[in-house]
C-alpha cells in the first residue's frame, strides 16, 4: 500500500480495519515477539497479556491516531512502531494493577521511547540518513540470527528495541529513530551496540 492511498484508507473505518488485517500475520508475529521479551524480562507473567488483547488496542489506537502518521513513513512501519508503544502501555497497566496494593511497584521505564502523545511521532531526518543506513546494511545479520540472539541473551531495553525494530522488523533507521524519539546517529549507535553485544 503506497502512501498515496493512505488518505483514502483513513476515511472509512471498515476500510482501515481491512487494511490493518492485510498485515495481521506480520503484526501477530511481532506482537508475540514483544510479549515474549517482556515475559523473559520479568515485566509480565506468562499468559498475562495476549496477542489478541494487544491487537484490539492497536486497532483502537491506530484508528484514533491515523491522521498523525508521518507522511513518509510506510504504514506497516507506523503500525509496528505504534504496536511497540501499545505493548509498553499495556504492560505498565498490568504491572500497576498487579501491584496496586504494594508500595514497591516496579513499572518498566518506557521513557526511552516517548514522553507523551504529542511528541511520540516527532520526526528526525538528519542529512546523513543514507550513509548511516548503508553502514548498517554492510554487516546486517540475518533475521534468523537476530531472533535467535535476542532469545538467548539480554540487552538494555533501548538497544534491544532499536535492534528489533531495525533488524528484526525491517524498519528503516529513520523510522526507528522516529518511533524511539531519538536522533538518527544515536539510534544507529544503539543498533551497532546491540549487534556487538549479541555477537551478530
Amino acid at each position: 500500500m503506497t502512501t498515496r492511498n493512505w488518505h483514502d484508507i483513513i476515511r472509512d473505518e471498515t476500510g482501515f480495519r481491512d487494511f490493518v488485517n492485510t498485515h495481521l500475520d506480520v503484526l501477530r508475529e511481532r506482537i508475540r515477539h514483544e510479549l515474549n521479551w517482556h515475559v523473559g524480562s520479568g515485566n509480565l507473567e506468562d499468559g498475562e497479556l495476549s496477542v489478541d488483547e494487544v491487537l484490539d488496542e492497536l486497532y483502537i489506537r491506530a484508528w484514533a491516531d491515523r491522521r498523525r502518521k508521518p507522511a513518509d513513513m510506510a504504514p506497516l512501519a507506523w503500525l509496528t512502531g505504534l504496536m511497540t508503544r501499545v505493548v509498553w502501555d499495556l504492560v505498565r497497566q498490568r504491572q500497576a494493577s498487579r501491584n496496586s496494593e504494594s508500595l514497591e511497584q516496579v513499572i518498566p521505564d518506557d521513557s526511552f521511547i516517548y514522553d507523551d502523545e504529542e511528541s511520540f511521532w516527532e520526526w528526525y531526518q538528519p542529512d546523513d540518513v543514507e550513509k548511516l543506513e548503508d553502514e548498517l546494511a554492510a554487516d546486517q545479520p540475518s533475521v534468523e540470527d537476530v531472533a535467535a540472539a535476542l532469545e538467548q541473551r539480554s540487552l538494555p531495553a533501548p538497544a534491544r528495541l532499536a535492534l528489533a525494530l531495525h533488524d528484526l522488523y525491517a524498519l528503516a533507521l529513520r523510522d526507528v529513530a522516529a518511533t524511539m524519539r531519538r536522533e538518527l546517529r544515536e539510534t544507529w549507535q544503539l543498533v551497532r551496540e546491540a549487534r556487538r553485544t549479541l555477537g551478530i
